[in-house]
């Protein structure tokens, strides 16, 4: 199942979102991090949220869980591939020329 996860962090500057944005990245689970404002966005599967907000508490400050939801996937039908029939694909070589070498006139008795 996979999570978004919004937490609302006090970040000062541009530094104090880089620093949130590389402790979140360091946490197992978590595919993609967003910063909102003052927001940080964090969709994953299987994230533990109390060692990640911990961490953020840790090194940054103030760190406020706004809300935690489930992703959905939308589910889109594909169209029904038709599947097409193979064409055997046949060798083209020139057609092959017979030769037959007649006979020489070797009689022994020839007189001219």
């Amino acid at each position: 199942m996979q999570q978004k996860i919004e937490m609302k962090i006090q970040m000062g500057c541009r530094n104090g979102q880089r620093k949130a944005m590389v402790i979140a990245a360091e946490k197992d689970g978590i595919d993609s991090i967003a910063v909102d404002g003052d927001k940080l966005v964090v969709t994953g599967v299987g994230v533990d949220l109390v060692k990640l907000v911990k961490s953020l508490r840790k090194k940054i400050g103030c760190t406020q869980i706004v809300a935690v939801s489930e992703v959905k996937k939308d589910k889109k039908e594909k169209p029904p591939t038709i599947p097409y029939p193979y064409s055997y694909s046949y060798s083209h070589l020139p057609p092959m020329y017979v030769m037959y070498d007649a006979p020489a006139p070797d009689h022994p008795c020839s007189i001219m």
